[in-house]
């Protein structure tokens, strides 16, 4: 009875509407046809159902002269499929991720034959005691370069190893600084300020170190994508500052990690 008298589409989105009025023009003028449509319309509650809406035209039918309209409210379904979908989203990136890890399990033991080679001749050469300072310099620098590389490689083979890891003893600044050796270069390459400033002395903590570089490494990816959306190059607001120091909260001690972005 509420509805009598009223335009069939005054309760439809506004974002729907076009498209609806299409679909009835279309229906019009093709006797016996049937459409579907879906759209939002306006609850009582003032929240926005989905709904399936089935038309026929039968205008040439004496009984009725118009369309038949049955609606069926499909929002708990739409809710289902947007769970689905989320969940094989979900089911795809740890495919992805279990993907990655064998790779980079396979890469890492490639790299690092190689790696340590050129830190053995780097070792060699400086073991001859060469006279010429610059290549005892040299041979310094070619091992100093190769173990950071070893590092990354390490710290990446870390990070994409998919295990069931059990609580250990780690240092904050530890975990802080292997996230940070795999996106320093590429933070680097889009012209962003990093800032570091994690107090002193930290104690150890009881944690799943990887699960917490995994949280951080989403969050300087985030940063990352902000600033670049923001600022197509270089700003001096363009920057990511990292924090960590300890703080008294309900009365217990805890260390806090921070990451901030302009």
């Amino acid at each position: 009875e509420e509805l009598i008298g009223i335009d069939s589409l005054y309760y439809a989105h506004p974002d729907d509407l076009e498209r609806i009025k299409s679909e009835f023009e279309d229906i019009i003028h093709h006797p016996n046809a049937i459409r579907k449509v879906e759209f939002r319309i306006l609850h009582k509650d003032n929240s926005y159902r989905h709904i399936r809406l089935t038309a026929k035209n039968m205008i040439g039918e004496s009984t009725i002269s118009g369309l038949l309209i049955n609606y069926n409210d499909i929002t708990d379904e739409k809710a289902l499929e947007k769970e689905r979908a989320r969940l094989e989203e979900q089911l795809r990136n740890q495919q992805k991720l279990e993907s990655i890890g064998t790779l980079a399990s396979g890469v890492a033991h490639e790299i690092n034959n190689p790696i340590n080679g050129i830190m053995n001749y780097g070792q060699i050469i400086l073991d001859t005691k060469s006279e010429n300072p610059d290549i005892n310099e040299s041979a310094k620098e070619i091992i100093h370069e190769s173990q950071r590389v070893a590092e990354i490689v390490k710290n990446l083979l870390e990070f994409s190893r998919q295990n069931t890891e059990s609580n250990s003893t780690a240092r904050v600044e530890d975990i802080i600084e292997r996230t940070l050796s795999l996106i320093r270069t590429v933070v680097r390459h889009d012209q962003i300020d990093l800032k570091i400033d994690v107090e002193k002395d930290l104690p150890d903590v009881e944690c799943r170190s990887q699960q917490i570089q995994q949280v951080l490494m989403n969050l300087f990816t985030n940063a990352r994508d902000a600033l670049n959306n923001k600022y197509e190059g270089y700003h001096e607001d363009k920057k990511i500052i990292v924090q960590s120091s300890r703080i008294r909260k309900d009365e217990t001690d805890w260390i806090r990690i921070t990451v901030e972005d302009h």
